[in-house]
């Protein structure tokens, strides 16, 4: 494992509206040790354009198409994603999010300053489209007595980005459940 790299692991279908920005946002970062493994399970928009245009344009972008063995959906391209994972630290992203420049940067610092954390989670700023109504809510709840084990099996809730891990985080307690849930 190469030192400080951060894996940053995203599952893609169908976001080609939203992909520019969000892997933009990666390119941008202020933190430059990272690779990007997105895992593409079956778009049918001009995705997989803008994903390949990316990879050729940075070789920290890593573009794969969901094995045909592997039943689709967001958790099992995760967890697909993760078994190609070089990093020392992993970072969940969806392909229509955004981060600040700073996101990896400020969180790889933390963990650095604190070896005894197993991950670090920040707060996320919430712009919904329209299509939503206002009617969308999502509550991040931090409290458990095992919340990591808890976040990957659904029974608490923080925003899939949020968090950085360190690797052997996953190694203990497993990856997303690939029970597909609504939110």
């Amino acid at each position: 494992m190469q030192k400080g790299l951060v894996s940053i692991l995203v599952a893609n279908f169908d976001k080609d509206r939203y992909l520019e920005n969000t892997l933009s946002s990666i390119l941008e970062q202020e933190y430059e040790n990272w690779e990007c493994i997105i895992v593409d399970y079956g778009s049918t928009d001009s995705s997989r354009k803008i994903l390949h245009d990316f990879q050729k344009r940075d070789p920290r972008f890593k573009v794969f198409d969901r094995p045909k063995h592997i039943p689709k959906g967001s958790n099992f391209c995760r967890n697909f994603a993760y078994s190609l994972a070089s990093g020392d630290y992993i970072q969940w992203f969806d392909s229509d999010d955004i981060m600040y420049p700073w996101f990896i940067k400020m969180k790889v610092e933390a963990l650095e300053s604190n070896l005894e954390l197993p991950f670090v989670v920040t707060k996320a700023d919430l712009k919904f489209e329209e299509e939503f109504n206002g009617n969308r809510k999502f509550t991040q709840t931090l409290t458990s007595q095992n919340l990591i084990s808890d976040y990957l099996r659904f029974r608490i809730l923080f925003f899939t980005g949020a968090p950085l891990f360190r690797k052997h985080v996953f190694e203990e307690v497993g990856l997303f459940n690939e029970i597909e849930v609504s939110a």
